[in-house]
């Protein structure tokens, strides 16, 4: 990892725990109930996230003899962002609820949330057909940081609605996020830096 890298790295995650800092600051002491609102700053953090990685992944994917899978990455995050702002996978779960269920919660169980694991199987297919690029140095536990995290916050969404575990489920999804970012980042620099050497 290069050294401008490393700063823009420190410095993105300590925007996102100052940003964190502040929800919890602003809202204490309601701050749990703040982080788990849907449509809560920490959502608008993490859908912020979501649409710069898709830009990093478009713009890397948008090169001369690039992978298309950037692009199906750069679609993927994009829809993530979409579904943080837009709530898409709960109106999904209401509607199961509704008429599958009758509004009988009990009964549902699981079943509404189901379609959400999904999400970390088809992000491991993405991200297995771009092992090469992902697998550098400078990515690699960013990468693995980011899927780890974003599966545990899946996992803890699906198994509970408890307001702690939400708690958690919120942070946890935000900071895979930021690893993300951070991990495409480091794409498009080793990019970037072995574009300079072939012109050199």
């Amino acid at each position: 990892m290069s050294r401008r890298l490393a700063l823009t790295s420190a410095a993105l995650v300590a925007v996102v725990l100052a940003f964190v800092a502040a929800i919890v600051a602003n809202a204490w002491p309601h701050a749990a109930a703040e982080i788990s609102r849907e449509r809560s700053p920490l959502a608008w953090l993490s859908s912020t996230l979501l649409v710069a990685s898709a830009a990093v992944a478009l713009a890397v994917g948008l090169r001369e003899r690039e992978r298309p899978a950037f692009w199906a990455l750069a679609a993927g995050l994009f829809a993530l962002a979409l579904d943080e702002r837009f709530m898409f996978h709960e109106r999904l779960k209401a509607l199961v609820l509704r008429r599958v269920f009758d509004y009988d919660r009990a009964a549902m169980g699981i079943w509404g949330d189901l379609p959400m694991a999904l999400i970390p199987l088809a992000g491991a297919w993405v991200l297995w057909s771009l092992r090469a690029e992902l697998w550098r140095r400078s990515c690699r536990p960013w990468i693995l940081a980011a899927f780890a995290l974003g599966a545990v916050a899946i996992a803890l969404d699906i198994a509970t609605e408890a307001a702690l575990v939400q708690v958690a489920e919120e942070l946890l999804e935000t900071a895979a996020e930021t690893a993300m970012l951070i991990a495409l980042l480091a794409v498009a620099e080793a990019k970037l830096r072995g574009a300079e050497v072939t012109r050199g």
